[in-house]
């Protein structure tokens, strides 16, 4: 700062110098890096099943209510976006921060960007709220711990039986739409409902993994 208020203009940093200096360089960065791990996590979120995605609205909850530091560094995030400061970020918006971040584009990708980011948008509002934002963007380190798991399998598991039935997929959901979907991939043992190993295979996408376990199981149940 002392070289930029310089009385000396031959000793004084120019604007250009200042910007490329590392101090500001390296400040700016941080600055950027959590927008661009934020980015990328939004990417994957739609890739995700969607029994995967509601549950991940629910670790968001959790999160908010925790004030666990993911949480707050994404607050703060949302907080930078939120232009007017209405709680809200609108999905244009959103794809456009994206689209600059992202180098150069066509329109097709943007069509897929915009795609995208309607996923996230769980409620249809043509916005995101900090919850659906969280969801999308928080680290994959964060919603894997098993508290939150744990937590998220709660929030379906509404009669406590220690699995989630197909009226409790309804209920969650709001409609019988998805549901079919959901148990043929979630529903590893065919029993008709999501115990805990099964929701957990899905948040740590493992099903074929855990498969193979219940394969092997059930030869060795038959085999006695």
């Amino acid at each position: 700062v002392k070289h930029l208020i310089e009385v000396d203009i031959s000793k004084r940093l120019s604007a250009e110098a200042a910007l490329n200096h590392p101090w500001i360089a390296s400040s700016a960065a941080n600055r950027k890096e959590p927008l661009l791990a934020a980015i990328e996590n939004m990417r994957l979120f739609t890739s995700h099943k969607k029994l995967k995605r509601i549950a991940l609205g629910y670790v968001a909850s959790h999160l908010v209510k925790t004030k666990e530091s993911e949480a707050v560094k994404l607050q703060k995030l949302f907080k930078t976006l939120d232009n007017n400061n209405d709680g809200f970020l609108p999905v244009d918006q959103v794809v456009q921060v994206i689209v600059d971040n992202s180098g150069s584009v066509d329109e097709t990708y943007k069509r897929q960007l915009e795609d995208s980011v309607r996923e996230i948008d769980t409620d249809r509002s043509g916005s995101l709220d900090i919850e659906e934002f969280i969801a999308a963007a928080m680290q994959q380190a964060t919603y894997l711990k098993e508290s939150h798991i744990n937590a998220a399998f709660q929030k379906f598991d509404t009669d406590g039986s220690g699995s989630i039935s197909r009226e409790e997929l309804i209920a969650a959901l709001g409609s019988t739409a998805d549901v079919d979907d959901i148990m043929r991939h979630a529903d590893l043992n065919k029993d008709g409902v999501i115990d805990y190993p099964e929701f957990e295979a899905v948040m740590r996408e493992k099903s074929f993994e855990v498969r193979k376990s219940l394969s092997r199981a059930r030869s060795r149940h038959v085999s006695k």
